[in-house]
């Protein structure tokens, strides 16, 4: 049927509608909708749900209204494209739409449909609806493990460190490993990563140093030749033992880079008890060229300040001490002179089974 014979038709229902004392004009109830297959018109057709979308859409579609695909013919309309806009910004868009109809005189109506669609946009500029990037993220190219260990146990066992280093982006780079231990630094070593490659070490220290003893690893990906920041990756260490009642561990890097505690702000560890179950030992690395003085002041649960400890560090060395003094359930606030990367293990004297708990800082 041609839009003049559309018209006409309309025309005439009008006519009859108004000679039956009509007061509106009552349209054909529309048969159920199940999508525009012109392959004219591929905007027309509505996806199933989680189908993927350019953000554009006809107005009938966005209003749920059930259209012939001669009437949606007739509707003009303003198609807005979500990443057109700037992101980070709540914004309303309105499109307008306008469906045209002749009466008996051939006068036109117009019917203007308004949407209104609300967007907070999370993702990158011209991003459209991606998810956003989490800000916090695990893959660095630069990872600090403050302590390894291969090592005997206080009560018989080797205290070992199993390392796990995944490399989930689409390069192939190096990375430049450093050991440091109490006299500074040990020895470098450099880790092939080839795109989406992982690499698990079951004792680290040995593997890759042949070193016994223990200390705090670097791995960097970006100070290299040719380094980038796009060269970024993931590490988790545990250093755990293995005894008669079974392996007991203690996860020292599982989730985001540590940061280094500095002297400008406040840095703590929670959670320090001292008795005859259980014994901490404090440790910390001097992540500065010179000698550095590190202040661990200890309080019980109650907040009163039970005494302070000394760790005094060479440039670029690791040092542990155990803390002697009884408490329970106390907290650390760690004072260093330069950036220091410290940390307290709580560690049940039975099992060897232990806690890491690295200093967090708190800059008001």
């Amino acid at each position: 049927m041609t839009d003049r014979q559309e018209e006409s038709a309309a025309a005439g229902q009008h006519s009859r509608n108004r000679e039956r004392g009509s007061a509106e004009i009552r349209p054909k109830k529309p048969a159920a909708f199940a999508g525009w297959s012109r392959p004219s018109h591929p905007s027309r057709k509505i996806l199933p749900p989680g189908a993927n979308r350019d953000l554009r859409f006809a107005p009938s579609v966005a209003l749920g209204l059930s259209l012939t695909p001669s009437a949606e013919a007739k509707v003009q309309r303003r198609e807005t494209s979500f990443s057109a806009f700037p992101t980070g910004v709540f914004f309303t868009t309105l499109a307008a739409a306008s469906i045209t109809r002749l009466d008996k005189r051939g006068s036109t109506m117009r019917k203007l449909l308004l949407v209104i669609v609300g967007l907070l946009s999370l993702g990158a500029a011209g991003s459209g609806l991606k998810p956003p990037r989490n800000a916090v993220s695990g893959a660095s190219p630069i990872i600090t493990i403050p302590v390894m260990a291969n090592t005997p146990g206080a009560l018989g066992g080797i205290f070992k460190t199993k390392v796990v280093i995944f490399n989930p982006t689409l390069f192939s780079y190096p990375i430049e490993v450093s050991l440091y231990s109490t006299g500074g630094l040990v020895a470098k070593k450099t880790i092939q990563m080839t795109a989406g490659q992982i690499r698990n070490y079951e004792n680290f220290l040995e593997e890759v140093f042949t070193f016994g003893g223990a200390g705090t690893v670097n791995f960097d990906s970006l100070s290299l030749a040719g380094g980038s920041t796009n060269f970024s990756f993931f590490a988790s260490a545990e250093v755990y033992i293995e005894s008669p009642n079974g392996r007991f561990t203690t996860v020292v890097s599982s989730g985001p880079p540590l940061d280094p505690v500095s002297p400008s702000t406040s840095a703590y560890s929670m959670g320090i008890t001292v008795n005859s179950n259980t014994r901490t030992n404090i440790g910390c690395f001097n992540t500065s060229f010179s000698t550095n003085v590190i202040n661990a002041e200890l309080y019980d649960s109650s907040g009163k300040l039970l005494t302070t400890h000394t760790l005094t560090l060479g440039g670029g060395s690791w040092g542990q001490v155990p803390l002697p003094t009884s408490v329970t359930g106390g907290y650390i606030r760690w004072r260093p002179i330069a950036s220091a990367f410290c940390y307290a293990v709580v560690v049940d004297n039975t099992s060897n089974d232990g806690t890491f708990i690295p200093a967090v800082s708190y800059l008001p």
